[in-house]
């Protein structure tokens, strides 16, 4: 996880570019308890950032968290891969927006 400073330095755009790219779904940002916006550095990586916003659509969904949670757990349709895993083992998106619209029914 790295936070926004750190998410502006590495895309060269500004923090008021991340902060809307987070309310529109095109970015995973979360909240700590503390207040702190921290932000998954992996969904940077070309074949992620690619599909984050067609994933929380086809989830119909902008909340991080659900967004996170269903790149992280494991998908039966994915072979038992993540699909972020599988995203970055170069699975064709169409396989994992499928996965993703069979978790959100």
């Amino acid at each position: 996880m790295i936070t926004v400073t750190e998410a502006v330095s590495l895309l060269n755009v500004d923090a008021s570019t991340i902060a809307t790219w987070i309310s529109g779904g095109r970015c995973i940002g979360l909240a700590g308890s503390d207040g702190t916006l921290r932000i998954p550095r992996w969904q940077f990586e070309p074949s992620v950032w690619s599909a984050i916003q067609l994933i929380g659509g086809s989830l119909g969904t902008h909340e991080p968290w659900l967004i996170l949670v269903f790149l992280e757990t494991p998908a039966p349709a994915l072979e038992g891969l993540t699909p972020r895993v599988a995203l970055e083992r170069g699975t064709a998106i169409e396989r994992v927006l499928a996965a993703a619209i069979d978790d959100a029914h």
